[in-house]
């Protein structure tokens, strides 16, 4: 069977205002991950003082970011301390306000699940990220986890970073980066990512 939405209607709306086989349904809702979705069924029935929509085939996210994001060259890296030692993530994508990163955690980590959870904050942080044959350091004194998911075929965790506490003149040479990426990207004619 087919799945369908509910909706509860007042006595006496359905047959005044409604025609089932033209009723086209626009629904925006806000979900647990605090991100839009959007969908339009069309077709209704009536049963119950009910109205039987039919389930949407998809459902859009609308995720709308404040800033572009850029895929950096390779080998860019997060250094960051956990306990008392230095580790890495690879850099997959970043912004002015965040990063996307691939953490591979240790077997020990895995074992006893201490590897950096989401809603937690990794301090003095340090973005490593190549550009015209040199080292670029980008400082940042607090990073949020946002958000970690696991893709578990590969062995990793790809971790949503938020950059909280950047001083302004590190956020200056991260926004000039940005730039001087796109600059290159452009003039080898590859779009930045959306």
């Amino acid at each position: 069977m087919k799945p369908y939405l509910l909706i509860d209607v007042p006595d006496g709306m359905w047959q005044s205002t409604i025609q089932p086989k033209t009723l086209s349904v626009f629904f925006e809702f806000t979900g647990r991950d605090k991100l839009r979705y959007r969908f339009r069924t069309n077709g209704a029935r009536h049963a119950h003082d009910e109205i039987w929509l039919c389930f949407p085939d998809d459902i859009e996210r609308v995720q709308q970011r404040e800033s572009f994001r850029l895929q950096p060259r390779e080998n860019a890296k997060i250094v960051f301390s956990l306990g008392d030692e230095s580790r890495e993530m690879d850099m997959v994508n970043f912004s002015e306000g965040g990063a996307l990163a691939d953490f591979r955690p240790t077997a020990e980590e895995m074992r006893f699940r201490s590897a950096p959870q989401s809603g937690s904050n990794l301090y003095d942080v340090a973005l490593v990220i190549p550009l015209n044959k040199k080292q670029h350091i980008v400082q940042a004194q607090r990073v949020l986890i946002s958000r970690v998911t696991t893709d578990a075929d590969r062995g990793r965790y790809l971790y949503g970073l938020q950059f909280v506490e950047i001083e302004t003149e590190e956020k200056n040479k991260l926004d000039r980066l940005l730039c001087d990426l796109q600059r290159e990207l452009l003039r080898k004619g590859l779009p930045p990512e959306s």
